[in-house]
């Protein structure tokens, strides 16, 4: 059974409270004691600031008083030890209803100087022997600081969730990082330049991918190189070849059929100027796919 512990100062003792159980179970495998006692932590604003009470043990309540004020968690704890000695001594019987402890008691009276002395001896000695222990089977606590930085459901939680981080493939190597280096620039036209920027990069694949559509597209008509057809008007040159040809109605025939030409291929211009990359190369694949009539 464990001991039962109340904090009744302003002192946050929520980081100790693990800490003294484990040195509870280790005192009580040491002095044998049964009954566990009470132990409450308290605050006096009169004690004396340099050689104030500490604690003490009281037989009738089987309680251990802890004073927080101005001291050091490991200090508290020692004076733990020291007390559950006491409250083992209380079960052997070693304190009467004679006992008084008062003002130089441990000089007075020899059988509480007897006492005392068992209690600063075994007390210190249990309180060294779990300290080491306890330091053995927790290296980490040195590194971790977890009685000031860190509760300890806290820290099993962090070291939990880093083994699993490891085991899953989660964990990061932070040496690999390193602010003094520039990060490449996205290589947007797959060049292999990552030192070009990206807006020069956006422009060289517009310029690729308007390269790769006129290729297409002179492929899909079967003709040379391929221009968009400029929406012009005519000039006094056509004015004058179209005044020739009125007076000339006998080419008339040969003319009709080259404007009805010129106009399928306006209209031809027209729709591969619409079409998507996309469907150009499907247009492409259907070429290729189909035979060509007459051969």
């Amino acid at each position: 059974m464990s001991c039962k512990i109340h904090n009744n100062s302003e002192y946050d003792i929520s980081e100790m409270k693990p800490l003294i159980r484990n040195l509870y179970g280790f005192a009580k495998n040491e002095f044998g004691f049964k009954n566990p006692p009470s132990i409450n932590f308290t605050s006096d604003q009169a004690n004396h600031p340099m050689l104030g009470k500490t604690a003490h043990y009281d037989p009738s309540s089987m309680e251990v008083t802890v004073y927080v004020d101005g001291r050091h968690p490991k200090d508290m704890m020692r004076s733990i030890a020291h007390e559950l000695v006491h409250h083992s001594q209380n079960e052997r019987g070693m304190f009467d209803d004679q006992t008084i402890a008062g003002e130089g008691y441990a000089q007075k009276d020899p059988h509480l100087r007897k006492m005392e002395e068992e209690a600063y001896l075994k007390g210190n000695m249990c309180f060294r022997d779990w300290e080491d222990k306890y330091k053995t089977k927790n290296k980490d606590i040195f590194y971790e600081r977890r009685i000031y930085k860190m509760s300890t459901k806290k820290w099993k939680n962090k070291e939990l969730n880093g083994l699993l981080n490891e085991r899953w493939g989660f964990s990061m190597n932070l040496d690999k990082l390193n602010e003094g280096e520039k990060p490449d620039f996205i290589d947007i036209d797959k060049d292999g330049d990552n030192e070009e920027s990206m807006k020069d990069a956006a422009e060289d694949k517009s310029e690729e991918t308007e390269e790769e559509v006129n290729e297409m597209r002179i492929v899909a008509t079967g003709e040379g190189a391929y221009h968009a057809s400029p929406q012009t008007t005519p000039d006094a040159s056509d004015a004058d070849e179209t005044e020739e040809d009125t007076e000339e109605p006998e080419e008339a025939p040969i003319e009709e059929a080259e404007e009805k030409e010129n106009s399928e291929d306006d209209l031809l211009q027209k729709m591969l100027d619409s079409l998507t990359v996309e469907q150009l190369r499907a247009a492409l694949a259907l070429k290729q796919t189909v035979p060509e009539s007459g051969k």
